[in-house]
Formats: C-alpha cells, structure tokens, sequence
C-alpha cells in the first residue's frame, strides 16, 4: 500500500474571519461562569479533603486564597487552549477558536502567553482601544469564527 503524501499546493486555503465583539464577549461571560463554577468545585473539594484528614487551618491567610484564584484563572484557560486546541468550552459554544496571527494553531507557549495576559488587572478594557485585547496582542494571537465541520 503506497502511503499519500500531501503536499500544501494541493491542500484547499480556508478563509479565516476575525470573530465580532459580540461573540468575543459572550465566550468571556460563558468562561467566566464556568471559572467559578470549577473554582468552587475545587476549594471545596481541597476544603473538604482537609477536613477529612483533620488538617484545616486555623487562620487561613486571605491572601492565599488571592492566590489560589489567580492560578487556577491561568490554569483553567491555559488547560483548555493547549488541551483544546485553541478552544475553551465557551468558544465550542459559539463556533470559534484561538489562532496565531498567521492563522496557524496554538503553541503551548501561545496559550501561556494569552493566559497570562488575561490576569492583568483590566485587560477587558483594553477592548474599548483596540480590535484585539491584551492577551490577544500579547501572544500574537487572534479569535476566528470556526464552523463546526472544521477540526
């Protein structure tokens, strides 16, 4: 059996469109809302492990708690673009998908990079200066419209 090798002359070019503001938004508020759902998932299921093993602190520092919400901000988005390819359970939702500028997919580094960006303290605003939001310039990245049929 010949194995088929193809080569990109022959590969159809598919026509990338930059997502509108309104879906960027919505995949914002579907994420956030998930993000707290697992946050709290997640410190009740440390809360509760700990009070399993009688090890609950006394005083817990709020600060550690500021913490907690920070990486696991970072991790919730970083986990679901490296592992989804550029999407997040929002952007299945609204067909859509993170790509280099290029329109090449996300690198870990890329997905780092744009999850780290969106820990910056009013990066939501930097929507109403620009087409493309912090994290977005940060990483080189851009959020396309990414029909169903497509992997």
């Amino acid at each position: 059996m010949d194995d088929l090798i193809l080569d990109n002359d022959h590969l159809p070019e598919i026509k990338l469109y930059e997502a509108d503001r309104i879906k960027r938004f919505i995949n914002f508020c579907l994420d956030y809302i998930l993000y707290n759902i697992s946050a709290a998932v997640v410190l009740f299921m440390i809360g509760f492990s700990l009070g399993l093993f009688n090890l609950f602190p006394r005083n817990i520092n709020p600060y550690y708690i500021y913490l907690f919400y920070v990486v696991w901000y970072f991790l919730f988005y970083f986990l679901q673009e490296h592992y989804l390819k550029g999407r997040t359970v929002a952007k299945f939702i609204t067909q859509t998908k993170a790509v280099t500028t290029e329109g090449l997919p996300l690198t870990p580094k890329h997905a780092a990079l744009r999850s780290l960006g969106r820990i910056i303290p009013f990066e939501g605003l930097s929507y109403l200066f620009a087409d493309r939001g912090l994290h977005d310039q940060i990483s080189n990245t851009k959020v396309v419209d990414w029909p169903k049929e497509m992997p």
